[in-house]
């Protein structure tokens, strides 16, 4: 293999060589993506999906949904916070959180 690239680098140029290398690393780093993407979707049930990302277990999509639940109640609290909504206002979408 070292006596390949001082071949090619005698021939061609180290700037070449240098840029045929890092080629052949993408194309490696593409293929291990590609082969991982595709024992992912071999493995995981098609049916746990949350915007458009293959979740292997339940619990992790409920984790998910909670999380942005709470994000939510936040961000609602913090407009009731600075009075550009009312208690009423906030009190509705919380129910609608919370459902």
């Amino acid at each position: 293999m070292i006596d390949a690239l001082l071949v090619l680098t005698a021939a061609l140029g180290t700037q070449e060589v240098t840029i045929l290398g890092l080629l052949l690393f993408v194309g490696i780093i593409i293929g291990v993506i590609y082969a991982v993407k595709n024992s992912q979707n071999n493995n995981v049930l098609t049916n746990n999906t949350v915007d458009n990302l293959t979740v292997p277990f339940p619990q992790a999509s409920q984790n998910i949904q909670l999380s942005r639940d709470i994000e939510k109640l936040k961000d609602f609290k913090k407009l009731l916070d600075e009075e550009i909504i009312t208690q009423e206002e906030f009190d509705v979408e919380k129910s609608k959180i919370l459902k």
